[in-house]
C-alpha cells in the first residue's frame, strides 16, 4: 500500500486526545415562529446551536448576539442563555447538548461563527448518522461532533472567516487566494490578478470553477461581504465607512449587494443587532 503525495515520516511522540466527548445528551431540530421567546436556562453541559434558516437572537451572560443562517454558537457549562426571534423572522436551528471529559478551549466562548462548507457537510452527516440504527453509528456521531468542534477551534486559531475557503488542492490557486485575502480591502480586479500571477483570464476562471465551484469575481464579492458583516456587527463603523474600507465602488452598490445576499440592508442589519 502506498500513500500518494506523502514523504516518509516517523511518529516520535504519542498522540493524546485533548477533546474527549463523553456523551451526547440531546439533539433536536426545530423551527420557531416570529415572536418566539425562551426565558433562558443554565446547565452543567455544553450546548451547540446551529442556525439553518432565519434569524435567532440569543442572550448569553447578559450579552446579546444575533445568529443568521449557517451561524454556530456554543454555550458553556453554567452559562445562562436565552433565545428569541423577532416579529419579522422565523428560525430553524439544530441544538446539540453534550458532556466533555475536561474542558473545551475558551477560544470558542461567547463568539458567533460562520460555518464553513466542511462544517455544514459534517453537520449534515452527523444528523444523518445519529438517526440511523446501524452498528457503531452512535459512536460515529461522537466522532463527527468532535470533528465539528476541532474545525471551530482551528478556524478561531487561524483567525479566518470559516465561511470562505482559503485552501484547495492546487498550490498555485492557494497563492492566489492568499493574495485575495490579504488585499480584500482594495478594489481587486480580475485583470489585476491575471497580471500579477501571469495567468490568462480563462485559465483563472477554470481554476476557480473546478476547485471552488464559483467564479473569481463571485469569490471576491462573497469574501468582501463576509468581512463587511463582521465589521457591521461591531457597530464601530458606519455603513459608508465599511463600504469604503472594503473597496466597494459606492455605498449604494455595497448596500444592494449586501441586501441581495443577506435579505436585509446594512443599516437594517446594524439596527437589528442588539448589544
Amino acid at each position: 500500500m502506498r500513500f500518494r503525495d506523502s514523504a516518509s515520516f516517523v511518529l516520535e511522540t504519542p498522540i493524546q486526545s485533548e477533546m474527549d466527548i463523553q456523551e451526547i445528551l440531546v439533539c433536536f431540530y426545530q423551527t420557531r415562529k416570529p415572536n418566539y421567546q425562551f426565558s433562558g436556562e443554565r446547565h452543567l453541559n455544553y450546548e451547540l446551536t446551529y442556525v439553518d434558516q432565519g434569524v435567532l437572537y440569543t442572550e448569553v451572560d447578559h450579552q446579546n448576539y444575533e445568529l443568521h443562517a449557517k451561524d454556530i454558537m456554543i454555550y458553556y457549562p453554567n452559562q445562562f442563555h436565552a433565545q428569541s426571534t423577532d416579529k419579522d423572522h422565523f428560525c430553524s436551528y439544530l441544538t446539540l447538548s453534550f458532556f466533555l471529559n475536561g474542558t473545551l478551549a475558551q477560544d470558542l466562548k461567547n463568539k458567533v461563527f460562520s460555518a464553513s462548507k466542511e462544517m455544514q457537510e459534517t453537520l449534515k452527516e452527523f444528523v444523518s448518522s445519529i438517526q440511523k440504527d446501524q452498528y457503531m453509528n452512535k459512536e460515529f456521531s461522537l466522532v463527527l461532533l468532535k470533528k465539528i468542534l476541532i474545525l471551530l477551534c482551528q478556524c478561531e486559531h487561524k483567525k479566518e472567516t470559516p465561511d470562505i475557503d482559503k485552501e484547495t488542492k492546487d498550490p498555485y490557486l492557494n497563492k492566489i487566494l492568499d493574495y485575495i485575502h490579504s488585499h480584500i480591502e482594495t478594489n481587486i480586479r480580475i485583470e489585476d490578478l491575471c497580471e500579477h500571477f501571469s495567468i490568462s483570464r480563462s485559465t483563472l476562471q477554470v481554476m476557480f470553477k473546478e476547485q471552488l465551484n464559483e467564479a473569481p469575481k463571485e469569490y471576491i464579492s462573497k469574501l468582501k461581504l463576509e468581512r463587511a458583516k463582521e465589521r457591521l456587527q461591531t457597530k464601530k463603523y458606519t455603513v459608508s465607512e465599511v463600504a469604503y474600507q472594503l473597496g466597494f465602488s459606492s455605498v449604494y452598490y455595497f448596500s444592494r449587494k449586501f441586501k441581495k445576499t443577506y435579505g436585509i440592508s446594512p443599516s437594517e442589519y446594524m439596527d437589528s443587532i442588539r448589544k
